[in-house]
């Protein structure tokens, strides 16, 4: 016990209060449920209508619809990085 409170001393008390009341120490909270309500993987219905596709399409429009998507959802460019993880799934799920 002595080490922790030797150790507590030496780090400012503004810093112990931020790690306990909720910094460093603090749990996340549980992810809210898909406003979609999605769950499980995701099909290819899924994956055309985030990408703008109908139908059956090849590899190239597949690129071509993911290109456009991505560089508007890519975080860099503004986006979250939700999004162009969805983006990524969506053209992963159709190049299978």
């Amino acid at each position: 016990m002595g080490v922790i409170l030797c150790a507590v001393r030496l780090v400012p008390l503004g810093v112990v209060a931020f790690i306990v009341a909720g910094g460093l120490l603090a749990r996340r909270a549980p992810a809210p449920p898909d406003p979609a309500g999605r769950s499980g993987p995701m099909t290819k219905a899924e994956a055309c209508r985030i990408l703008g596709l109908e139908g059956t399409p090849t590899d190239a429009k597949i690129d071509a619809a993911h290109r456009r998507l991505i560089a508007q959802a890519h975080p860099d460019a503004g986006g979250s990085a939700d999004l162009a993880a969805r983006v990524n799934a969506a053209r992963d799920v159709l190049r299978r």
